[in-house]
């Protein structure tokens, strides 16, 4: 269920009791004011935020009855309520799920830039191979522009000249016959730099 299809829920107004006399109905005015908070509350869980009304709040919502003017049936409508019950509860778990993920990746990559400084990539090493390696002299060179721009940062600069998209992009060629890099070890360290990358711009921005 999406918020857009509480939006559009139309109820009927349901069966005519004995020899065509109305049945009692839920007054339309109280039952669309509900539904109009309850697209809000999952429009909101939908941005990632809190819903903004307790399910809870639906459950025990009561409505008027009326046999005059419009109304809805009120077995449809309670029926509706309660999906839309069940919805909400799981949006809201799954936006609580996914700020704590991302409280959890924010923490991490703080602790990963707080343990790398540029000195530390540039006094980086790698272990050689034949097999599965990568060109020793490309990665040292990108290696010191990694440094290079962690050292922007830690000067208080705002402009690095490479950004931990790039630093997640990057490919090396493999060495056919002469030893290289281990790059598998290459790039779980590039995976780090751009952590502590991507870090240091989200505090610029």
């Amino acid at each position: 269920m999406h918020s857009s299809d509480i939006r559009a829920k139309r109820f009927s107004s349901g069966p005519s009791g004995i020899f065509g006399i109305t049945k009692e109905k839920y007054a339309a005015a109280e039952v669309d004011a509900l539904l109009a908070r309850c697209a809000e509350a999952l429009e909101a869980t939908e941005r990632g935020d809190a819903p903004t009304i307790d399910p809870d709040e639906i459950v025990v919502a009561q409505f008027r009855y009326t046999r005059i003017g419009a109304g809805y049936d009120p077995d449809e409508v309670d029926d509706y309520l309660d999906q839309v019950v069940v919805t909400l509860r799981a949006s809201a778990h799954d936006s609580e799920a996914a700020k704590a993920q991302e409280h959890r990746v924010t923490a991490e990559a703080d602790e990963v830039s707080a343990a790398m400084s540029s000195a530390d990539v540039r006094g980086r090493t790698f272990a050689t191979r034949g097999m599965g390696a990568v060109e020793i002299d490309a990665v040292d060179a990108f290696v010191a522009r990694c440094a290079d721009a962690l050292a922007v940062y830690e000067a208080g600069g705002h402009d690095a000249s490479l950004t931990a998209a790039e630093v997640i992009a990057a490919r090396f060629e493999p060495t056919m016959i002469r030893l290289g890099y281990n790059s598998d070890e290459v790039d779980a360290f590039l995976g780090d730099v751009a952590v502590a990358l991507a870090h240091h711009e989200r505090l610029r921005d």
